[in-house]
């Protein structure tokens, strides 16, 4: 075919080429060839306008800057936030290490060759409560609560006070020879908790004090209902029993030795 017989129609689809000058250099020759001998096609390449590149919208400056504020707005509170989580972190580990390396460890080495005889189901975090006997006395060591500082005691009970029910527990059934609880103590503190029937009566019955008295047998704690004679029933029950209580102090040292120092 003889490129001056080409159809206009040809031409025209290729003009949009030629005008943004991304045709072959033989399409080229070919359009203006054909340019110069056809004036309506010229007339039509000399009017057309090819469409604007499509210009993507400059973001606002203004809007920018707010979205850069929040992103590193959400960056600073999420690395506040793990510094605060790892400072509870490091707090509630150091808690933990502390009761258990201060309390729970040394009073849990008492237990060795006692058996667990109950658990305290009053805590959220039961608490073993392990026993001995001996051919006199009924020992006892009561393990702290979980991340509790202020709990945690032995006791020596006189075996004719106290009764092993049927689950292992035990119950104290005569409060006329006295009981006494020596608490865990860090600051060294020592005192000791009592648990003795007096003479005087009630209704009836004979009264259980329950009191706390210091290393010198001074009475120092109990119930706020207690009145001016039951302090001195209270002192009563030290002074008649203050050899007893001494031998009971003696039992526990030779059971626990060093936790009574």
């Amino acid at each position: 075919m003889n490129r001056k017989d080409i159809d206009c129609n040809v031409i025209i689809d290729l003009l949009p080429l030629y005008k943004e000058e991304i045709c072959s250099e033989a399409t080229r020759e070919l359009v203006e060839e054909h340019l110069r001998s056809c004036e309506d096609c010229r007339q039509l390449c000399e009017n057309m306008t090819l469409p604007e590149p499509e210009k993507k919208a400059v973001p606002d400056e203004a809007e920018t800057f707010k979205k850069v504020g929040k992103k590193l707005k959400k960056s600073r509170f999420t690395k506040v936030m793990a510094v605060i989580m790892s400072v509870f972190l490091a707090i509630f580990l150091g808690f933990n290490g502390a009761w258990y390396f201060l309390k729970y460890r040394p009073m849990k080495k008492l237990c060795e060759g006692m058996q667990l005889i109950e658990r305290d189901s009053t805590v959220v975090k039961q608490v073993g409560i392990y026993g001995s006997t001996d051919d006199k006395y009924f020992y006892v060591v009561r393990l702290p609560d979980y991340l509790s500082f202020s709990t945690g005691y032995v006791t020596v009970s006189p075996l004719e006070s106290v009764a092993v029910n049927g689950d292992g527990g035990f119950v104290y059934k005569d409060t006329h020879s006295p009981v006494i609880t020596i608490p865990h103590e860090l600051s060294g503190r020592r005192t000791y908790q009592i648990i003795c029937e007096s003479d005087a009566e009630e209704n009836g019955h004979k009264i259980t004090y329950h009191f706390e008295v210091d290393e010198d047998f001074e009475l120092i704690n109990f119930f706020d209902n207690y009145n001016t004679e039951d302090v001195r029933n209270m002192k009563d029950i030290i002074t008649v029993h203050k050899d007893e209580l001494n031998e009971e102090i003696k039992a526990a040292q030779k059971k626990w030795g060093e936790y009574l120092k």
